[in-house]
């Protein structure tokens, strides 16, 4: 009777202990998986604590799948930047070679030429000039993504910068017919935001220039201080854009329409607003109601106290 208590203690010793170490082992290799999976960037493997044969099999499985992964991720990532690469290279060579078209074309303005001409010459010139800034903003796109576009961490005055860059389209506005209103704080102060100068004005340039295109005959252009941000909001008419238009306005080469605007745009301008914003701690959204488009960039706000006297 002795033998059979002590062999049954013996047994559920043996078993309890190969279920501590059974779970012991599941919640090891759980825990690896979730860490292999939370950073992507490495080639985390997953190990198991104790000896199983199963589990080791398991774990083995896994480990193969994250090498393939790996392997493809890379391969993918390579296959990217090659086409990242190609594009700037393209665009940069065809770069020259348009500009010398262009030279040749405002040459040729001074030859006499007949009214007929001088119609076929504008033609080819603005066919030109579009695709001349096609090639640019794919240039511009290409060495944004690269990280070859350097950025500046420089104390920026967005009331001063908005107010300078609506005057200089302002003649625009005009041709266009359009009814501009803005919506400014009452005080004219410093607005100070962290960037880079060049990149903030080439989102502002982006944006206005698809406002005139596309906006409507009436458009509000608002700057906001609030909690600390700074909020640029562009409204506008909304006319035939449907919300699957707003959602994917900023996705690179997305037009509403592929076929009438092929000779006007990349579908690259809204991009390329984005990632500058991006790169500048910055965002940027769209949404409509049923009558106007709003697209609204935000970016985090520096008190004066937090700039130097130099940096001002």
């Amino acid at each position: 009777m002795t033998f059979v208590v002590l062999c049954s203690i013996c047994l559920c010793g043996y078993f309890a202990l190969r279920f501590f170490t059974l779970k012991r082992s599941i919640h090891r290799l759980s825990a690896d998986f979730k860490a292999t999976r939370e950073n992507l960037e490495g080639e985390q493997h997953v190990q198991v604590a104790s000896p199983d044969k199963e589990l080791e099999v398991f774990a083995e499985q896994l480990n193969q799948y994250i090498e393939a992964y790996h392997t493809l991720k890379y391969s993918y990532e390579d296959a990217v930047q090659s086409i990242r690469d190609e594009i700037t290279n393209l665009s940069h060579d065809l770069r020259t070679p348009l500009t010398s078209i262009l030279g040749y074309l405002d040459f040729m303005k001074e030859e006499n030429l007949t009214e007929e001409q001088e119609e076929a010459l504008l033609v080819i010139k603005r066919r030109a000039y579009n695709l001349n800034s096609l090639i640019e903003q794919l240039y511009e796109y290409a060495r944004v993504k690269n990280g070859d576009a350097s950025m500046k961490s420089e104390p920026i005055d967005l009331f001063k910068t908005l107010k300078e860059h609506l005057l200089s389209f302002y003649s625009e506005f005009e041709q266009k017919n359009i009814d501009l209103e803005l919506g400014f704080p009452e005080e004219e102060r410093p607005i100070w935001v962290m960037g880079d100068q060049n990149y903030m004005n080439r989102v502002l340039v982006n944006l206005t220039s698809n406002t005139i295109k596309y906006g409507g005959e009436k458009v509000l252009i608002s700057l906001v201080c609030a909690e600390h941000r700074i909020i640029i909001t562009y409204r506008s008419f909304r006319g035939a854009l449907t919300n699957y238009d707003i959602v994917h306005m900023f996705d690179r080469f997305y037009r509403k329409d592929s076929a009438r605007n092929m000779n006007e745009s990349s579908g690259l301008g809204l991009t390329i607003a984005k990632l500058y914003l991006e790169r500048m701690k910055g965002s940027i959204e769209a949404r409509g109601d049923e009558k106007y488009l709003y697209i609204t960039c935000t970016l985090p706000e520096q008190r004066p106290e937090q700039l130097s006297i130099a940096d001002k």
